[in-house]
This record gives C-alpha cells, sequence and structure tokens, in this order.
C-alpha cells in the first residue's frame, strides 16, 4: 500500500502519498481539502449524533453532505474491487462472499457482476455504482437530489 497513514502521537495522525502515482485524479486531496473525510470521521467516531450535536441545521446539512459524497464513492470502489478480485485475482463469488459480506451463501448478491468496464454489481441495487464507468466518473455525486 502506498498511501500511508500514521498515527504521530496521542490523538494525531499523518496521510502522506505521492500524487502522481497514488492520486493521479485528485480524489484523494479533494476529500482532505474538502473535509469529507474530516467529516466522515467525525460521523464514525459519533455513534450517538453522528458528528451533527450542536451543529447549526446548515452546517449539519454540510456534514452529512460530505459524509454521503465520501460514502458513495468508497461504494463505487468496493464494487469495483468485488470485480477485480473475481477478474484479475480469479477469486470465486463465494470466496469473495465470505470474506466481504461474511456469509458464503449470500453469493448469488453478486449475479450479474461483469467486468470492470461496466461495474454493475454491488450489494444495494439502488446504488449509483450500477451505472458507474471507470474513467467517466465524477469525484463525487451530482447534488441536484439525494439518492
Amino acid at each position: 500500500m502506498s498511501v500511508h497513514v500514521t498515527k504521530t502521537s496521542g490523538h494525531t495522525a499523518e496521510i502522506t502519498w505521492d500524487p502522481k502515482s497514488d492520486d493521479p485524479q485528485g480524489y484523494l486531496a479533494t476529500t482532505i481539502e474538502g473535509d469529507q473525510l474530516a467529516y466522515a470521521l467525525e460521523a464514525l467516531g459519533d455513534p450517538d449524533h453522528v458528528g451533527l450535536k450542536g451543529a447549526s441545521p446548515e452546517s449539519a446539512l454540510q456534514a452529512a453532505v460530505c459524509t454521503a459524497q465520501l460514502a458513495a464513492l468508497l461504494e463505487r470502489r468496493s464494487a469495483l474491487q468485488v470485480v477485480r478480485l473475481r477478474d484479475d485475482h480469479k477469486l470465486s463469488w463465494r470466496r469473495i462472499a465470505a470474506a466481504i459480506l461474511d456469509d458464503p451463501k449470500s453469493s448469488r448478491r453478486y449475479d450479474g457482476c461483469t467486468t470492470p468496464d461496466a461495474v454493475t454489481c454491488t450489494t444495494d441495487h439502488h446504488s449509483t455504482a450500477s451505472t458507474h464507468r471507470p474513467g467517466k466518473e465524477r469525484p463525487w455525486p451530482s447534488r441536484r437530489h439525494p439518492r
């Protein structure tokens, strides 16, 4: 792994990557500089209030939008990883389901998965991953309306 997250002291960490080889499309930089990572980590670390306690309605909305944007991008990447596990690494759907879903019998969730050129598999069939085409993506989903 070429992206490194290093705990530097106490509750401090440093993230390092090479912008040319690790982030040629700028997704990591956008995630950090646009606060998507910070908002998502706040939501992750605060299970009771998901990072919204004491926030104004506009701030809470911004936090939710940033978290949803990062989650959608990661969901698309996860779907692509599943297809590549099958196509590039020749793993069975059963083994992939056992590892990812903790249930080898759930391999039917991956029925219809094809190739990385047209990722059609996802565990949530209402996801944007069903129409994702690598190389044609935007870093974040449209803000017109939440899915």
